[in-house]
């Protein structure tokens, strides 16, 4: 990733990847759809923790790899 997460930026994308665990828990159970949303005050990086999230969930993270959602 280009930019290093602040502590706060960090823990939101562990809570999003949290999130998604449980999402796709619920769908492969019950069949279940849910959502989730990521709101923050103007300048916190949203995008950024998206876009952290988006590359731990497709590349993978040496930091966020222990959190990432589990293959079923």
């Amino acid at each position: 990733m280009k930019f290093r997460l602040k502590d706060y930026q960090d823990d939101a994308v562990a809570e999003v990847l949290a999130n998604l665990r449980k999402c796709r828990t619920w769908w492969h159970a019950d069949k279940d759809r849910s959502a989730f949303a990521l709101s923050a005050p103007t300048a916190a990086g949203k995008t950024v923790i998206a876009g952290a999230v988006i590359e731990a969930l497709f590349h993978g993270n040496g930091s966020l790899s222990h959190r990432l959602p589990r293959a079923t």
